[in-house]
């Protein structure tokens, strides 16, 4: 799988999925050319695949080709630089005893009453507060990280090679999908109405930063 440069100017604006240890221009290693990737067809959200009655609804219905599992930042890093995958490990588990795929989708982003996606040492001064609020003009309200702000850039694609790295040889890693990137709710001061090329340049950068991570 190769990502283009041209790719890189559109991705703020749709979700992506990109396969964990893959790089542009790189050559495919020996134990990851074994691996079958992207198994076409329909995949059902839950919050575990070890959950109570999935193994017997997907035994149910052998169309379905694997599972779809949330992840928050949160979880995946309860500690700066202390990373928590037995949830993850659990699911795939899970997902391999029933012949199924997991996708693994990464959450950055909090809405409404929704229980926090990001971690709280994220809120540290080191990282600026970390996270703004924001409320939609339709009165909906949520956070983000402060994906300009360069630590707090820096610790999530930190997270994103890290997660990578961890599933990378994991057939039964589907592939791992990345939070949307909003480039009016994660970058508050860029106006789509009249954008400074100030502006246009740190969202254009941060989210290059996160790509080249997650395409590495």
């Amino acid at each position: 799988l190769a990502v283009s440069a041209s790719a890189l100017k559109w991705v703020c604006a749709v979700t992506f999925a990109l396969m964990p240890g893959l790089s542009e221009g790189a050559a495919v290693s020996p134990v990851l050319s074994e691996i079958t990737r992207f198994h076409t067809g329909s995949y059902l959200m839950v919050p575990s695949a070890c959950g109570a009655g999935v193994a017997t609804y997907m035994s149910k219905n052998s169309a379905l080709r694997g599972v779809v599992v949330d992840y928050p930042w949160a979880e995946l890093e309860p500690v700066d630089n202390q990373f928590d995958f037995s949830r993850l490990d659990a699911d795939a588990a899970c997902a391999k005893q029933l012949g199924k795929q997991l996708v693994v989708r990464l959450l950055h982003r909090t809405t409404g009453n929704m229980a926090p996606k990001l971690p709280s040492w994220l809120a540290s001064p080191i990282y600026g507060g970390g996270k703004y609020h924001y409320t939609l003009p339709n009165g909906h309200t949520g956070s983000s990280p402060q994906l300009w702000h360069l630590p707090v850039n820096k610790q999530m694609t930190d997270l994103i090679k890290k997660v990578g790295d961890h599933v990378q040889k994991m057939g039964e890693i589907e592939m791992v999908v990345l939070d949307y990137i909003n480039p009016v709710l994660d970058f508050p001061s860029l106006s789509l109405q009249s954008p400074t090329s100030v502006d246009l340049s740190m969202f254009t950068t941060a989210v290059e930063r996160i790509m080249k991570a997650a395409s590495r």
